[in-house]
């Protein structure tokens, strides 16, 4: 099984990055007690490049590849692709997504129309140090769903400030 974990956080080494972390590990631990192979691949967009969607339509008109954006989602994309299992994580700004995630799914809204991700499934995870935030992760899921994915599962962690 190939596993993607994308961290939606910009800070490098902050909860999301930590509870990732402590997925990755547990999952790998189960793989090896089970006698499964467990590919795992982390994708951290604060280390990408993702310029802001123009709202131009070209991927819409003329297909994504003509996107005048010369970035990092294209490979991002392409990792997802390869993906059996997508585990999309990010902090809750302002009860949302980070802003880096955001910027990763509007540039992906050409997906919205062909269920491109079908046969994969999705999880999703959120920190705050306050409250869990259902708005953030509908954010994500709405997002993955549209996109073909089915949402295995969510969780919301409160970790407080960087535990």
């Amino acid at each position: 099984m190939k596993l993607l974990l994308i961290n939606g956080s910009p800070r490098k080494g902050g909860n999301t990055a930590r509870m990732l972390g402590l997925l990755a590990a547990e999952l790998e631990k189960q793989a090896n007690s089970q006698g499964r192979a467990l590919s795992i691949e982390r994708c951290d967009l604060a280390g990408q490049s993702i310029a802001p969607c123009r709202g131009c339509r070209v991927c819409f008109d003329k297909g994504e590849g003509k996107c005048p954006h010369k970035d990092d989602v294209p490979a991002i994309y392409a990792k997802m692709q390869k993906a059996d299992l997508i585990v999309a994580a990010s902090p809750v700004y302002v009860d949302d997504v980070s802003g880096t995630m955001k910027n990763m799914i509007d540039r992906l809204a050409y997906l919205c129309h062909r269920p491109a991700l079908a046969g994969k499934g999705a999880y999703l995870l959120t920190t705050t140090g306050g409250t869990p935030s259902p708005h953030a992760l509908g954010t994500m899921a709405m997002a993955l769903r549209t996109w073909g994915a089915r949402v295995l599962g969510q969780d919301g962690i409160v970790a407080g400030a960087l535990m």
